[in-house]
């Protein structure tokens, strides 16, 4: 079933991918345009509070919040974490108290239906103690869980120095 999880997520991304611009367009044309133009306002509004849930309460707390009930999520040198009921045994171990998990989207996407999207960006994770900065890029897919919008899956790269910054 948890496999079936992973391939439902990945083909749903696929088909995204396929059937939408990755572009949001400053002027959109149609109405159609304009009223997908405006659920890619909201799914970014979501993603910030998101993070802002995560800078406020812990990211184990924003995590456990929007996480949809069959998400995954993507971690570098692990196996995918499947389903709200591996999420706390997969992060029992980490103190989130001392960390601090941000991030900043940069654009966003959702497909003409309006229950599936994606939005990308760039995370950091800074040591509370210390004062080290960790960055790297992410993407978040949503799907809408009972008319709310909730994190399908969610995957980062590590590496960006903490100098970085975005080009266009």
């Amino acid at each position: 079933m948890k496999r079936h999880t992973l391939q439902l997520v990945a083909s749903l991304a696929i088909t995204l991918a396929a059937c939408t611009d990755f572009k949001n367009t400053t002027q959109p044309q149609t109405q159609a345009e304009k009223a997908n133009a405006e659920v890619v306002k909201q799914l970014i509004k979501e993603e910030q509070a998101f993070s802002q849930l995560s800078a406020d309460s812990g990211f184990k707390k924003a995590f456990l919040n929007y996480l949809a009930n069959d998400g995954v999520l993507l971690r570098s040198g692990r196996f995918p974490v499947e389903g709200r009921e591996n999420y706390l045994p997969f992060y029992q171990a980490v103190q989130d108290e001392g960390l601090q998990l941000t991030w900043e989207p940069f654009e966003g996407t959702v497909a003409a239906s309006g229950d599936l999207g994606f939005v990308y960006g760039i995370y950091e994770l800074k040591v509370k103690q210390s004062g080290e900065v960790l960055k790297g890029s992410y993407v978040t897919i949503w799907k809408k869980e009972d008319g709310k919008w909730k994190v399908a899956l969610d995957t980062g790269n590590p590496g960006l120095g903490p100098d970085s910054t975005r080009s266009k």
